[in-house]
């Protein structure tokens, strides 16, 4: 059994959340939004199959599926990635939820691997969205390319709101599928704040991505020098 522990009136709201995904574009887009906003918690997602942990913060803590609101905004906010028979069980409660609640939207944040990424392309994200936000809201482009596969919690929730026709857009950044990678989340969150109504603090974000930056670009000199040193011993 899900529950959504939420007694607030949220019609005509837009439902926005993310998952720990390539690059954790969507997770740390959330979470900086969150915090940017200053969104206050509102409710839970009440589940048997909750993970066994929670979060220490400063004299309080966090919970694995937490509900927050900012004016029209409502984030979900997932520590957890909702996975496998109980987790599609959650997503599904959550847009049947929404669909009851009636919803006017669904924005979603991940990340889409660079290696999709064309020869000279400058677009830092693309979208994909459902027939329901196309004949409302109409098309946004660039849409994903033909043949790239999503998976995870954002494909099932974007399977759920297809079905029941809730008007669903994704921002897909570019991110690097072998770190974690700030810079997409940063993408993302700037392509997105306008479809939000809202101004962002990115400063935490545009710095950690800064500094992950120059960790990558500091490694592969190294990586680069180390090589160059073993073919010249190969030669000596």
């Amino acid at each position: 059994m899900t529950k959504i522990l939420c007694e607030k009136d949220l019609t005509g709201k837009t439902i926005v959340t993310g998952f720990h995904g390539i690059g954790q574009v969507g997770y740390l887009s959330i979470n900086q939004l969150i915090k940017s906003i200053k969104a206050k918690r509102i409710g839970f997602i009440e589940t048997l199959n909750i993970p066994p942990f929670i979060g220490v913060k400063k004299n309080s803590f966090v919970t694995p599926y937490e509900i927050y609101q900012k004016d029209d905004l409502i984030i979900i906010k997932f520590e957890a990635i909702p996975s496998g028979k109980s987790g599609n069980e959650i997503l599904k409660t959550i847009v049947e939820w929404c669909k009851s609640q009636k919803i006017e939207k669904m924005f979603l944040f991940g990340g889409l691997s660079v290696t999709f990424k064309e020869k000279d392309e400058k677009t830092t994200v693309r979208y994909l969205y459902n027939d329901s936000y196309s004949k409302k809201m109409g098309k946004e482009k660039p849409y994903v390319q033909e043949g790239v596969q999503v998976i995870g919690p954002l494909a099932v929730l974007l399977y759920y709101a297809e079905i029941n026709q809730i008007p669903s857009l994704a921002f897909l950044s570019y991110a690097d599928p072998q770190r974690i990678d700030p810079r997409g989340a940063v993408n993302a969150l700037q392509n997105a704040s306008k479809k939000m109504n809202v101004k962002l603090d990115l400063k935490e974000l545009i710095e950690n991505a800064e500094e992950i930056e120059k960790t990558v670009t500091l490694q592969g000199i190294s990586g680069e020098q180390t090589q160059n040193a073993e073919n010249d011993n190969m030669y000596a």
